[in-house]
């Protein structure tokens, strides 16, 4: 729990199995956070709201968010890798920065608020949608250096500006 104490909801090193869909994962600040195998819970940093250095093995079902406030740099997500994300999926945070998703990509992932997203990597097809929301923060919208596998008809890859976007496969 995160309260007036410096560092405090701090959490680092947590290893689990997998996170049902009633489980959840929450603290001001997140370091070094795997889950070995399905992730169809929650996964959440608030208050400070930072994330660096999340693993999910199997596939994410659940919400990963990393939440914007006035504290600054929350929202703030680095350094995820997760195995797949189904549908009702979501990884979701102000600032993403090198973000993977070694396999197919059916659900969402958005920046909003800050709204930016740095290296972004989908090892298989994006079914579902990647967003980064554009509104009245300086560069939000921008999304920078998103290589994908391929794109379905159902998917998307939308923003307001788009710089070194790879799709190495079908773009459908």
């Amino acid at each position: 729990v995160e309260d007036s104490n410096a560092g405090s909801g701090t959490m680092t090193g947590v290893t689990v199995g997998t996170v049902s869909g009633t489980g959840s994962i929450d603290g001001a600040a997140l370091i070094n956070i795997t889950v070995e195998q399905d992730m169809l819970g929650t996964i959440i940093a608030h208050g400070a709201g930072t994330m660096n250095g999340v693993t999910v093995g199997g596939t994410v079902g659940g919400t990963i968010t990393a939440v914007e406030d006035s504290n600054a740099g929350s929202g703030t997500m680095t350094g995820v890798t997760v195995g797949t994300v189904s549908g009702t999926g979501a990884i979701d945070g102000a600032a993403l920065i090198n973000i993977t998703v070694e396999q197919d990509m059916l659900g969402t992932i958005i920046a909003h608020g800050a709204g930016t997203m740095t290296g972004v990597t989908v090892g298989g097809t994006v079914a579902g949608t990647i967003t980064a929301v554009e509104d009245s923060n300086a560069n939000s919208g921008t999304m920078t250096g998103v290589t994908v596998g391929g794109v379905s008809g159902t998917g998307a890859i939308d923003g307001a500006v788009l710089i070194n976007i790879t799709v190495e496969q079908d773009m459908l």
